[in-house]
């Protein structure tokens, strides 16, 4: 059962207070809290009336809203990604070298670096090509994770590492694929995620660590291996909430030699499809929609009453489970027709052709579909309230 808020929340003040008094500074006291997001960290100590120590922990880390913040990477919030830092990709691509034949799940910026060595020893099975975007790559396999790794390498690879969306149906669903695809007595690597990105990511941890046990021999883990940048739209979430954009998800890593341990009696329920999307790009956005209408009364609605973007990056967050539309910005929409908002996007060719569309954008919906469609268009972009 959790703790009522007004606990939680003087809980975490008086941790913050522990660490504020062995004078860490406000971004190594985000790390240390072990997976708590920073927005979830503010509101807490608000709550508790903790101003002083909110004073202290996010002092040099507000940001105005008003103040153009430049996008320099679009991520796809679909598949959940937040890429590596590049020390991360470095320590891994360190941590794999002494392997010959090595897979990689969802981890483009460990195969990125190889490449960038001429290290063809790695194959990557991911789904979004966007780092890949002048086409064919050697060793990219375009695939889904869970459903679409050819049968071709069952058992070929001495090293595999994962990096699955922080969820643990994902997590059960990857470690099939990857007891599928590694050799016997092979080793397999996932990033595990910490215990407080939300109430029940502890016992999670621990459902992970049995099932690990089990299919796995000389089960160890690696504390705070991984460090990701912060994606783009989350970005977008913590500057509407007064937070400078600092990279401060961290995460550690499980390693094991495979038993080959078949996952006949697992009941896998995975959190999110990436082939129910479909990408298209308005500027230098993408823009991720499901073709299921939305039951809205207008053609276009925020799937939040109080603002166009998403308050949180999790996939549980109840504005992110009613949209239907959501890009690499953070937006979160309701479209009652998929369709035509696809044609409508495919239309704008340049800026300018934003405006001959508004004819064609149904009832009172133009409004919000030009802020959505400009917010999208160049890699600098206001956030207001709204």
């Amino acid at each position: 059962m959790n703790k009522p808020l007004h606990h939680a929340a003087q809980d975490t003040a008086f941790e913050v207070r522990g660490y504020l008094n062995q004078a860490m500074t406000g971004a190594s006291v985000i790390r240390a809290l072990r997976g708590m997001h920073p927005i979830e960290l503010k509101n807490n100590l608000l709550a508790s009336r903790a101003y002083q120590e909110a004073n202290r922990v996010f002092e040099g880390l507000e940001i105005s809203q008003s103040i153009p913040y430049e996008i320099q990477r679009e991520d796809n919030p679909v598949a959940s990604f937040w890429p590596f830092t590049k020390v991360t990709a470095e320590r891994i691509a360190n941590m794999i070298d002494k392997y010959q034949s090595i897979a990689l799940l969802g981890t483009p910026t460990v195969f990125g670096l190889l490449s960038s060595r001429r290290d063809d020893r790695a194959l990557l099975f991911e789904h979004d090509e966007y780092f890949f975007p002048d086409g064919i790559v050697p060793g990219f396999i375009k695939c889904d994770v869970v459903r679409g790794v050819p049968r071709s390498y069952d058992d070929q690879f001495e090293f595999v590492f994962a990096d699955p969306p922080w969820y643990l149906g994902d997590y059960f669903a990857w470690l099939e694929t990857a007891t599928r695809i590694v050799r016997p007595a092979g080793s397999v690597a996932f990033v595990l995620y910490p215990e407080r990105i939300r109430e029940s990511a502890g016992a999670e941890r621990n459902k992970i660590l049995a099932l690990a046990r089990e299919i796995f021999e000389d089960v160890s883990i690696k504390r705070n291996v991984i460090d990701y940048e912060t994606s783009s739209f989350e970005q977008i979430q913590m500057i509407r909430n007064g937070i400078r954009p600092i990279d401060w998800r961290s995460a550690d890593v499980l390693v094991g030699r495979t038993r080959k341990r078949k996952f006949q009696d697992q009941e896998i329920k995975i959190s999110s499809a990436t082939t129910d999307w479909i990408e298209r790009r308005v500027g230098t956005g993408r823009v991720f929609i499901d073709l299921k209408p939305a039951s809205v009364a207008s053609f276009l609605e925020t799937a939040d009453a109080s603002s166009r973007f998403l308050s949180s990056p999790s996939l549980r967050n109840a504005a992110r489970l009613r949209a239907n539309v959501i890009t690499s910005r953070g937006h979160a929409l309701c479209c009652s027709e998929p369709f035509l908002l696809i044609s409508l996007i495919e239309s704008i060719r340049q800026f300018s052709d934003l405006a001959l569309l508004k004819p064609r954008v149904p009832d009172n919906s133009w409004s919000l579909f030009q802020l959505f469609a400009t917010d999208l268009w160049g890699r600098f972009v206001v956030i207001d309230q709204t």
